[in-house]
């Protein structure tokens, strides 16, 4: 019987050289070099084509202002605003489920941070009303 001893190689190591000091009149040359002249046929900027900007879309706090300034005196509960909302087109959920319980959150966040110079008040269980300050 004969014995075969396995030989491994090792592997040198490579090795990086040592990173040279740029000096920054060189680095700016470099970047000055890379880029092409502002009135270039080709210059990066003379090629965006720029869209008008887009009008921001009332958030659905905002929203929930606007229906309770029309609310009745015994106010709206969350979901009643959510339905208002939607039937006004002011706001409709981005594809959450439970939108009204969002906005329920948010109005009460509201009210527990601000007080008395909060946007919402409660009047009942559930049910909102903006505030008179």
């Amino acid at each position: 019987m004969t014995t075969t001893k396995k030989t491994t190689k090792k592997t040198a190591a490579k090795k990086t050289p040592p990173k040279r000091a740029v000096s920054p009149a060189s680095r700016k040359a470099a970047k000055k070099a890379a880029t092409p002249p502002a009135d270039a046929p080709n210059a990066t900027q003379a090629n965006v084509v720029r869209r008008p900007p887009k009008e921001p879309k009332a958030s659905a706090m905002q929203a929930a202002v606007i229906v309770l300034g029309d609310a009745p005196p015994e106010g709206m509960s969350a979901k009643q605003m959510i339905e208002v909302m939607a039937e006004r087109k002011l706001w409709t959920s981005p594809g959450g489920k439970t939108p009204e319980a969002s906005l329920y959150a948010s109005i009460i966040r509201e009210i527990a941070k601000k007080g008395e110079g909060a946007r919402f008040r409660k009047v009942s269980r559930g049910r909102f009303v903006l505030n008179d300050n």
